[in-house]
């Protein structure tokens, strides 16, 4: 299974899946989901996850938040 940009940014900070879904207020069936691509993230998610995990570029946010969704 390929691993996203997103979860490449969460294993170099050392924030687990379990961590974030409980951070951002989700299962981890439900983040899992939104990981995967077959759930949108909402505009409260995708603030949270930049500030966590310290991302600043246009083109990572970009690669992580709006080219899944298109796919």
């Amino acid at each position: 299974m390929k691993t996203s940009l997103l979860e490449q940014k969460m294993q170099l900070q050392g924030i687990s899946k379990q961590d974030m879904a409980k951070h951002l207020n989700l299962s981890e069936k439900r983040f899992s989901e939104k990981l995967s691509g077959s759930c949108v993230w909402n505009t409260w998610e995708v603030m949270r996850i930049c500030m966590l995990l310290n991302l600043e570029s246009v083109e990572e946010k970009t690669k992580i938040f709006l080219l899944n969704s298109s796919q």
